[in-house]
């Protein structure tokens, strides 16, 4: 019997993979907001290993901070990444598959306040550039274009100043630092990504590297930039270490990178050394034209590129670009001489491509939808439209819930900094690095000395059970500041812009300003603690709704194995007990919990569901409640009961998450 090409062996780049199919690259948004691993993203790539792919390459890690594409990138730009990174390679490489990390700077489309790109933006394509954003905007409901288009202009404004050789200089050194971790990670080999129009694509090309910028001019200026980020990767990395690029042969914009152009870099590129070559095309400004879609829907739409590649070319070459079928994947293998097939979006759409691919089972195709790639812009995470419902939702409940576990605490009198580390609200394990933000905020008046001395020695207390509880000491920090009129703005301001996520108000009784928070911090978990020690009976206020979800989700990190913990999940009916019944037995398991949970209905009472609650959570250490997500009229209109909760009960911390 004929030997299935798919399934042959491979050497690429010097590495042996166990067949020709490599999971390409697809942007996740999975990592925490600080730029770390999640369990959620190594379960994604362990999934991808044990599909049977024999290269599985990690997407778009940020060689510096300044050029992650979204808050939550995978960042390699620290040594602190390095155990979580390594974590993750051997997450792969468990399940027999060849663990490449692909290395990026995004350069004009990083998500910073002062964006890197090689030239200053000039109008000389402002219409394509709006043509582009037109043709973007209209794949999304008419509801989210306003936003979005927001969110572009304030992009495009920083656009306006172009490197220095400074910059120029630290991104070279950034990306040779990024290759020595990926090496002590112990990934097999790393990608450098230059496609997409990030960074190294925005030198190469014309449209993007333009006069008077300093490396704008002939192809070899602007190649330049890419030829030093090779050499000092391969200064960073051992003599054989395999080195892949990600080419893009076309970017479909006026003066942009071309085929011609493509080929002359990947030669020059071959002789120093890159080891192999993933093939791509398209842009941020070309990917939603119109004619651009119509042409990128054809099956194997890059394969006429990628056979003149490999007439120039000695090196292996990878090829995607909807190479959709295993009948079209043998077809490009046999005759053209390629010698993997990359596979991104049809193993999001069929997990089982590859298994089924070798039993001759019919796969199941993407639809190029761009569901996918709408929720990472909306930075929802990833998740394929045909992916059962409960998995999409998982999705959401673990972004939503990673983003909201870095936790800041406000203290704000003598009393607040009684609260230890035993009442923090999250298990401190080694499982799951948590950033911790104290701020010290100094009442006025005779006391104010008095908190200061205190403070000073809280944070003493707490940085060492921080340690013995083996949490990194670049993950807790501490501000000491004082009260003024805008001080909870900027605060909340500032922890909104570091990824922080669960705002914990240190001085439960003091109403008045637990309320003020919670009402501006509305998109994250709220806690008013009281500072009474330790919280075992855990009342839990469950409406059903979406936000219950979180709820669960966050009492099973926070608390649930806690020696002592007990538990009590109270629904005031709005409708049928069945019907609720089934909504919270279907909620469990996909919050963590088990499926015999115990839930209490009870009818409203005359005073209203605040009060039943109320009356219902007398005497337990915390009252968790969700919020609906209301807006605040309507919350005025029809009352809230997260509000009044938070307005009646001073003996008890509460929670309120959004």
């Amino acid at each position: 019997m004929a030997q299935d090409l798919l399934f042959e062996p491979v050497v690429i780049g010097g590495c042996r993979s166990r067949n020709r199919i490599a999971a390409l690259p697809v942007f996740t948004g999975y990592a925490r907001p600080d730029g770390g691993v999640t369990p959620l993203l190594r379960e994604h790539y362990w999934r991808l290993a044990s599909s049977g792919a024999g290269l599985v390459v990690v997407a778009n890690v940020a060689v510096a901070a300044d050029g992650r594409t979204s808050p939550r990138t995978l960042r390699i730009d620290h040594d602190r990444f390095i155990p979580e990174l390594a974590g993750l390679a051997a997450t792969i490489q468990h399940r027999g598959a060849l663990a490449c990390i692909q290395l990026n700077h995004a350069g004009r489309f990083a998500r910073t306040e002062q964006p890197l790109l090689p030239a200053p933006f000039d109008a000389a394509h402002l219409d394509h550039d709006v043509a582009a954003l037109k043709a973007f905007m209209h794949t999304f409901p008419f509801a989210e274009r306003f936003g979005l288009t927001a969110r572009f202009m304030q992009m495009h404004s920083k656009w306006r100043r172009g490197m220095t050789p400074e910059d120029r200089g630290r991104v070279v050194s950034d990306f040779g630092q990024a290759a020595r971790r990926a090496v002590a990670a112990g990934f097999d080999m790393l990608e450098l990504h230059g496609a997409t129009g990030y960074l190294l694509a925005q030198f190469l090309s014309a449209f993007a590297n333009r006069p008077p910028g300093p490396w704008s001019g002939d192809f070899a200026t602007r190649a330049a930039f890419v030829y030093d980020v090779v050499r000092a990767v391969k200064a960073a990395v051992p003599p054989d270490f395999p080195i892949g690029y990600r080419l893009l042969v076309h970017e479909w914009v006026p003066e942009g990178i071309d085929l011609d152009e493509a080929t002359t870099l990947a030669g020059v590129l071959e002789k120093m050394g890159v080891g192999y070559f993933s093939v791509s095309a398209g842009t941020y400004n070309s990917m939603f034209n119109p004619a651009i879609l119509r042409l990128t829907r054809r099956p194997a739409y890059l394969r006429a590129d990628a056979r003149i590649l490999r007439r120039v070319l000695d090196t292996p070459l990878i090829l995607g670009g909807r190479v959709f079928r295993p009948s079209i994947a043998r077809k490009v293998l046999a005759e053209d001489g390629i010698d993997m097939i990359g596979l991104g979006r049809p193993l999001l759409t069929d997990p089982g491509w590859v298994e089924k691919a070798r039993t001759g089972k019919r796969v199941y195709g993407c639809v190029d939808c761009r569901h996918c790639l709408k929720r990472v812009i909306r930075e929802k995470g990833l998740a394929c439209a045909r992916w059962p419902e409960i998995e999409i939702e998982r999705v959401d409940l673990e972004c939503a819930l990673h983003v909201r576990l870095n936790a800041c605490f406000f203290f704000t009198s003598p009393q607040s900094l009684a609260i230890g580390l035993d009442a923090l609200p999250a298990k401190l394990s080694g499982s799951e690095t948590l950033k911790i933000r104290l701020v010290y905020i100094a009442p006025s008046g005779p006391v104010t000395e008095r908190f200061r001395t205190a403070a000073e020695g809280h944070w003493r207390r707490f940085r060492q059970d921080w340690q013995t509880a083996g949490q990194r000491d670049d993950l807790l920090e501490r501000i000491p500041t004082t009260t003024t009129s805008r001080t909870y703005d900027a605060l909340l301001a500032d922890a909104r812009q570091d990824g922080f996520g669960m705002i914990i108000l240190a001085d439960g009784p003091n109403v008045p300003s637990g309320e003020v928070l919670a009402s501006k911090w509305r998109e994250g978990i709220f806690i008013s603690q009281t500072g009474h020690g330790r919280t075992n009976k855990i009342f839990s206020a469950v409406d059903l709704s979406p936000s219950t979800h979180l709820l669960l989700r966050f009492l099973a990190h926070a608390y649930l194995g806690r020696p002592g913990c007990r538990f009590r999940f109270v629904h005031v009916l709005d409708g049928p007990v069945q019907a609720a019944r089934k909504r919270w037995e279907k909620m469990l398991p996909l919050s963590g919990w088990d499926a015999d949970t115990p839930l209490e209905v009870m009818p409203p009472g005359p005073d209203g569901t605040a009060q039943t609650l109320l009356d219902a959570a007398a005497g337990w250490d915390a009252v968790i409640v969700g919020r609906r997500g209301m807006s605040r009229i309507k919350s005025l209109l029809l009352g809230s009961v997260s509000r009044r909760i938070l307005r009646a009960v001073s003996d008890a911390t509460v929670v309120i998450v959004s």
